[in-house]
């Protein structure tokens, strides 16, 4: 593992390639201090595309403070259709114990508008079977929880709604390759809420200047406020910011104080909260096919973006990023390509894992951390900790168990 300070005394942790594959395209939430990532496609010498997706059962965990990975195979609560099949583009969400993963572009190439959720417990799927009509299918899209029950996903790219849906918002067609397989989908502006409470798909009914419709934008809520940022529609991977506040949805455009020191337009880019004002963009790929490495900070308070370091040279695009708790005051990256896979389907994968510290850890993890090392290497036994409080034994035990060790 590299370690990297840079000139604004920021600490980032780079974990080097490791045995897990490289991807772009999966998703990712952080539970108790473990990455989980599940689903994308990753490099193959195979001449079918189809053999680039990721198996569905299988799900990846990074734990980061053992600075390690572990593989789960996933089980479904009743029957192998409550198992997603392999899929690219959907978007995963975390509320409370469950992982909700809804969307995304299927193995078989058609796109998908299920709603699944894993129960990251037991690691069991289940299809849920929603109330209320359906979203259009789609992939590269964003989405944020919301209240605690409401997962609120904006855009994306697929075939075209029913009629009853496309009366919430704006569908192009995809007319700019001579292709009849392309005229059937195009890009959406929709506002669409799953409340996890009722089990029911909600379609608001928004006020002010909504975005255009794109793909593969980026969004965040903060407080009750979503804002959502790029994406790609028609031939232009935009900058724009807008928010749409929650409890009034209401769209609203947000210009920076100072326009010359606005991101480039991109699509594909993460969006991550890293403080109760600041959220913070990363990499992506440009209008003119340029997967790119830098990171941005934006101040909801001041309206203002600014460019902060970023310690990789190395680009990289449809990768995720997610906080790993209010407590944890760490933002982990990991994954995306480094080429243009319009030009290069077979593009290298990353396999990188990037974290960036806001705060330093408490010295209650700090001890966690010693004390499961020195019982990895078998200088503590379960007779020295028994005597801990019981908080204190649960957290170790908890910790050995996601990289698969056994205190005795």
């Amino acid at each position: 593992m590299d370690r990297i300070v840079d000139n604004e005394g920021t600490h980032w942790d780079v974990t080097q390639d490791q045995d897990v594959p490289g991807r772009s395209g999966h998703v990712s939430v952080c539970y108790r201090g473990v990455l989980m990532v599940w689903g994308g496609y990753t490099s193959t010498d195979s001449t079918d595309s189809t053999d680039r997706y990721i198996p569905s059962s299988l799900l990846y965990r990074y734990d980061i403070d053992n600075m390690c990975w572990s593989i789960v195979l996933t089980t479904s609560t009743t029957t192998d259709d409550d198992i997603p099949q392999p899929t690219a583009g959907a978007c995963a969400l975390l509320l409370d114990h469950y992982m909700y993963v809804f969307g995304g572009h299927l193995r078989t190439n058609s796109y998908s508008n299920n709603m699944y959720r894993l129960d990251l417990r037991n690691f069991k799927w289940k299809l849920m079977e929603t109330n209320g009509n359906p979203p259009n299918p789609r992939d590269k899209f964003c989405g944020s929880v919301y209240n605690n029950h409401k997962l609120v996903y904006f855009g994306g790219y697929g075939p075209k709604p029913s009629p009853e849906l496309i009366k919430r918002g704006t569908f192009t067609w995809n007319h700019e390759i001579d292709h009849p397989h392309f005229h059937i989908y195009g890009w959406n502006n929709f506002i669409v809420i799953y409340n996890v409470d009722t089990n029911t798909w909600e379609y608001p009914q928004t006020l002010g200047s909504p975005p255009c419709p794109r793909a593969a934008p980026c969004a965040v809520v903060m407080g009750t406020r979503m804002y959502v940022f790029g994406g790609r529609y028609l031939d232009v991977r935009r900058n724009d910011l807008h928010c749409l506040t929650l409890d009034t949805m209401k769209w609203t455009m947000l210009r920076n104080v100072d326009p010359t020191m606005d991101p480039i337009g991109r699509s594909w880019a993460v969006m991550v909260t890293v403080s109760e004002r600041c959220f913070m963009i990363q990499g992506g790929l440009s209008t003119d096919g340029t997967p790119l490495n830098d990171a941005w900070l934006y101040d909801t308070t001041r309206d203002k973006w600014t460019r902060i370091p970023w310690p990789e040279s190395t680009p990289r695009f449809w990768h995720t990023a997610c906080s790993a708790g209010p407590t944890q005051g760490e933002i982990v990256v990991f994954g995306g390509s480094q080429r243009n896979v319009f030009i290069h389907p077979n593009s290298h994968h990353s396999k990188k894992v990037t974290i960036l510290r806001t705060t330093p850890k408490t010295l209650e993890r700090l001890a966690l951390i010693s004390v499961c090392s020195f019982v990895k290497k078998r200088l503590l036994t379960s007779e020295h900790i028994q005597d801990l409080p019981f908080e204190c034994v649960y957290k170790i035990h908890e910790s050995l168990s996601h990289v698969g060790y056994v205190c005795k």
